[in-house]
């Protein structure tokens, strides 16, 4: 297994750092959410809950961030965004597949796309971190339920709650996690793993608890509490081409309009997601009989539809 992922992660790790040695110049400014408060003061308030509570666990990270230069901080940060987002999806579709290529290419797809491209560019750092993490937090749920063993189990609550830094990804993850555990549960008709799946839930409350109490009892001073239909308006997705779901399936869409995408130079872009797509429903068709992973696929086929 590690002789096989070494060429993969040295592809990872130059591809990562090309990037960030590109894009963090001084004439690059992330706008918008851009990444978290790096100074002792703003941790403090958090922490102490002097100030409307956050919707996700990214304290930590703020911690760290007061204590390490900024240039520094948000140059690793970055790395470890784009590395970890391909090792990942590698890692889970190493689970699926022995294909080299077939790996290489999820975990290439995974790091490079339309959505993180956009992503970072306007400083969703914390969505980014959350993303490149849910693979490997899939991959130890679905150990979870087969393996049922305390590490495991460990291994899903850390790794959730590294994906809680960003609520919004935090809902995507616990949304396919019952999907499996449902399709799981309809294949074996025994209600003997919901064991585990229920320590791990409450050992990640407990764990979060620190945002998610604060999150859970506070009332109107949430920004939550504030959202309209007018901001759900604003922040639709942008239609690109055809239609919305076409946009949002090639991974664009993004509401801000005025920033430049790969597309606009590459003429006939469409094909490209078509092939994509033509890729996803091979592996399907290929894998849903299966007796091991059927379920699987069949249930991120179920999300994919559902979404």
């Amino acid at each position: 297994m590690m002789q096989n992922l070494k060429r993969p992660v040295f592809i990872y790790l130059i591809i990562s750092l090309a990037i960030v040695l590109i894009i963090s110049g001084d004439k690059h400014i992330f706008l918008l959410d851009h990444v978290p408060k790096l100074n002792d003061y703003d941790f403090l308030v958090q922490f102490y809950g002097l100030s409307p509570p956050v919707y996700g666990g990214g304290l930590p990270i703020n911690f760290i961030s007061c204590k390490i230069p900024a240039e520094i901080f948000q140059k690793v940060f970055l790395f470890l965004i784009l590395f970890i987002s391909a090792f990942s999806m590698h890692s889970l579709a190493s689970t699926i597949t022995e294909s080299k290529a077939a790996r290489l290419y999820a975990g290439l797809l995974y790091m490079l796309n339309p959505y993180t491209y956009i992503r970072l560019l306007v400083g969703q750092w914390f969505i980014l971190f959350a993303y490149a993490v849910l693979p490997l937090a899939l991959k130890a749920f679905i150990e979870l339920i087969d393996k049922r063993d305390k590490k495991s189990l460990a291994k899903t609550v850390l790794l959730t709650s590294l994906v809680a830094f960003n609520s919004h990804t935090l809902f995507i993850a616990f949304l396919i996690f019952g999907t499996i555990l449902t399709f799981k549960l309809y294949k074996e008709r025994s209600f003997s793993l919901i064991k585990p799946v229920l320590f791990a839930f409450v050992a990640f409350l407990i764990l979060n608890s620190y945002w998610l109490t604060p999150a859970l009892i506070a009332k109107e001073e949430t920004l939550i509490a504030h959202i309209s239909s007018e901001d759900l308006a604003v922040f639709a997705p942008k239609i690109e081409s055809f239609s919305a779901l076409f946009t949002l399936a090639s991974m664009h869409g993004f509401w801000r309009p005025a920033y430049i995408y790969a597309k606009d130079f590459i003429p006939f872009w469409q094909l490209l997601f078509v092939i994509i797509l033509f890729l996803a429903v091979h592996g399907f068709v290929s894998y849903y009989r299966d007796k091991r992973l059927g379920i699987y696929v069949k249930a991120f086929f179920a999300i994919n539809k559902g979404s």
